[in-house]
């Protein structure tokens, strides 16, 4: 593997000064490079999540990029598979702690814009939805949303955001389910209902 090269000054501007050359991008981020030398993270046997590392990066850098931008400016640096990054964890300057409560750090739930979120809200303010004593299944809950917001969300995002507003969610034969008040039924029962005469006006149109 070739070796990250260090440059002064002059040798940066005559560098950059250079039309004819192309300039290597891994010289030029100071950010990746002093990260690497920061913390001694070198090449080696030890397989470490790229994401693990990605979250190290982050707490340490300023300005962080992202994780695909992070993955990017490694490759030439460090060997690597999919998902997976090799490095020498003797020689790493970083508590063997530190990196396991990384590891265990939970995914950040992409709330993406304070617009989303405000519609989100307006969904459980419309069909009174808070925190009870009756289990609803998530899948219902969802077709509940879906006839409110004009929205692409998924039902998996939809079910982390949830989980962020509702204190008690448990999987119940198989299902995952959240514990709400019952003000809940009478809209679940609206919309079977509304279901069931789209249903009904759609096979009379048939026939």
């Amino acid at each position: 593997m070739e070796q990250i090269k260090q440059l002064d000054n002059k040798q940066l501007l005559d560098l950059l000064e250079t039309n004819n050359e192309q300039v290597d991008l891994h010289v030029l981020n100071d950010d990746i490079s002093n990260f690497l030398r920061f913390y001694n993270i070198v090449p080696g046997e030890n397989q470490i999540e790229k994401r693990i590392l990605h979250r190290l990066y982050k707490k340490w850098s300023k300005e962080p990029m992202n994780q695909a931008g992070f993955t990017l400016n490694l490759k030439d640096r460090l060997p690597m598979s999919n998902n997976n990054i090799y490095i020498n964890l003797t020689r790493i300057n970083v508590d063997k702690l530190v990196l396991e409560k990384l590891a265990k750090q939970k995914k950040v739930i992409p709330t993406t814009s304070v617009k989303q979120k405000k519609k989100f809200e307006s969904f459980l303010s419309k069909f009174e939805i808070s925190d009870g004593d009756y289990w609803f299944k998530a899948v219902d809950l969802f077709k509940l949303m879906k006839t409110f917001l004009n929205t692409k969300l998924r039902q998996k995002t939809f079910n982390d955001l949830l989980k962020l507003y509702i204190k008690q969610h448990d999987v119940l034969e198989e299902e995952l389910c959240f514990k709400l008040n019952d003000s809940v039924v009478k809209h679940l029962m609206e919309y079977n209902e509304s279901q069931k005469a789209k249903k009904k006006t759609k096979s009379t149109k048939q026939t």
